[in-house]
C-alpha cells in the first residue's frame, strides 16, 4: 500500500527509565538498566541497524534523543558522547538521502524521564514545565522539518512507578493539564505531537473525549493473543499462547483500543515489537487488516527497547527481519 509509514524506534539515548546510581530493589529491576551518564550508543552498530532499516523498507524512524544530544539550553543533561547539534543535523541528513524521515522522541512520562535528571523530582513545577518547553524548541530546530514530535507519555502508572527511587505519577486532571502544555508548545511550533497510546488502556472514554483528534496515536501491543480473528496469525497453538481468563480480559481490552482509535477518528501507527514474541509483528499486521477498517491506520512501527550497542545487534536484525516480512505480506 502507498503512503505508509513503515518505521523503527531507534536510540541514541537510552536514560528513561532508572536514575543513574540508584538503588533498586531486585525484584523491581528495570531490564533497561540504570540511566548513566555515559551515552550507551555505538556509531558504528547504529550505521549498520540504519542500513539494515534501508533493507527493510523502513521509511521513518522515531528516535530517543534525551541524553544523547549537546544541549544548550541544558547541558547538564548531556551525556558523555552525545551528538553535538551540527553532528545529529548531519545524521539526519544522510537518513533523509536513504529515504527515511526522522522524528524526534523525548518521552515525558513521569515513569521515563530519568534522563531529565534532577528535574524530574520538580515534576508538574513550572520550573519544570519551562524545562520540557525549552528542550523540545531546542530539539526542533535541529531536526528541522518533521511529520510530528514524539511526546511518550507511556506506562505512568503505580505499577511502572515502582521501578523508581523517587516514585510518582499523575492521575486525573493533572496528567491532561500537563499533556495539554506540552502539545501546546507544539502547536506553537506548526508540529503535530505523537504519544504511546498506552493511557487509553484504562481510561477508554475518558481518553475518548479529551484527547485532541490531531494528535497521532501509537498504540502498542507486545501479547499474542489475538481473540477470535479469522486472518492468517501465526503460533496460536504454542503453549505460551494458553493465557488465563484475566490474561485474556487484559488483551481484549488493549486490542479493543486500537479499534476505538480507528473508530473515533485518531490517526494511528500500530507497534508491534519481538520483546516478548516473535510472531507478534506479523501478527499485528494482520490483525490491524482485519479490524481497523475506518481510515485512520497510517502505518506500523516495530519497537525494539535495546541500546545501541554490538551486543544488542542480533535482536535488532531479528526484529527488522519480521517487520521486513510482515510489510511484504501486507503490501500484497
Amino acid at each position: 500500500m502507498e503512503n505508509m509509514y513503515w518505521g523503527a524506534h531507534l536510540f541514541i539515548g537510552y536514560n528513561a527509565w532508572c536514575e543513574e546510581g540508584a538503588f533498586v530493589p531486585t525484584t523491581y529491576t528495570s531490564p533497561h538498566g540504570r540511566a548513566s551518564m555515559k551515552l550507551r550508543f555505538d556509531r558504528h552498530e547504529w550505521n549498520k541497524i540504519v542500513n539494515k532499516c534501508v533493507q527493510a523498507g523502513i521509511n521513518f524512524v522515531v528516535i530517543d534523543i534525551h541524553e544523547g544530544l549537546q544541549y544548550e539550553t541544558h547541558p547538564e543533561l548531556s551525556a558523555e558522547g552525545a551528538f553535538t547539534k551540527d553532528e545529529l543535523k548531519a545524521e539526519l541528513a544522510r537518513l533523509r538521502s536513504l529515504g527515511i524521515t526522522p522524528v524526534p522522541k523525548l518521552n515525558f512520562s513521569l515513569t521515563h524521564n530519568a534522563w531529565l535528571r534532577n528535574y524530574r523530582r520538580l515534576a508538574t513545577s513550572d520550573t519544570y514545565n519551562k524545562v520540557c518547553a525549552e528542550l523540545i524548541n531546542e530539539v526542533c530546530d535541529v531536526f528541522g522539518d518533521i511529520p510530528f514530535f514524539h511526546i511518550g507519555m507511556d506506562e505512568e502508572n503505580l505499577y511502572t512507578s515502582g521501578v523508581q527511587q523517587y516514585a510518582v505519577y499523575r492521575q486525573f486532571d493533572l496528567w491532561w493539564q500537563d499533556l495539554y502544555f506540552l502539545l501546546d508548545v507544539l502547536y506553537k511550533r506548526g508540529v503535530r505531537a505523537a504519544v504511546w497510546s498506552d493511557y487509553m488502556y484504562e481510561h477508554q472514554e475518558e481518553y475518548i473525549e479529551k484527547m485532541p483528534k490531531d494528535v497521532l496515536q501509537f498504540p502498542w501491543y507486545y501479547l499474542d493473543y489475538w481473540g477470535n480473528c479469522k486472518g492468517d496469525f501465526r503460533g496460536l497453538t504454542d503453549e505460551k499462547q494458553q493465557y488465563g481468563a484475566s490474561d485474556i480480559l487484559l488483551c481484549e481490552d488493549r486490542l479493543r483500543s486500537f479499534e476505538l482509535l480507528d473508530k473515533h477518528g485518531f490517526d494511528l501507527i500500530a507497534s508491534p515489537s519481538n520483546w516478548s514474541h516473535k510472531n507478534n509483528t506479523w501478527n499485528m499486521t494482520k490483525f490491524c487488516r482485519e479490524r481497523l477498517t475506518n481510515g485512520h491506520l497510517k502505518g506500523f512501527m516495530q519497537t525494539v527497547w535495546k541500546p545501541t550497542l554490538g551486543e544488542n545487534r542480533d535482536f535488532y536484525y531479528e526484529a527488522l527481519d519480521l517487520f521486513a516480512e510482515a510489510k511484504a505480506a501486507y503490501d500484497r
